[in-house]
């Protein structure tokens, strides 16, 4: 794969984990129910959760990345 197109591909999916990131949040706040927990919890220990929240933290990191270039179209 060429670099184009795999910035494309993280430009893509680095919302898209933003978005189910502030999902979960905004459901945690409000009804005290962790659904990242929930899906991904049981399914080994919590080394797979902690994964996801790593890499919705990188993912907003690349987003914070992203705010120059949309301020200049």
């Amino acid at each position: 794969m060429d670099k184009a197109k795999v910035l494309g591909i993280v430009n893509a999916v680095a919302p898209i984990l933003v978005i189910i990131g502030a999902i979960n949040m905004g459901i945690e706040g409000i009804m005290e129910e962790n659904m990242l927990e929930n899906v991904f919890g049981h399914v080994g220990s919590n080394t797979v959760t902690k994964i996801i929240y790593i890499l919705i933290g990188v993912a907003a990191l690349w987003n914070i990345g992203l705010i120059p270039k949309l301020i200049k179209k």
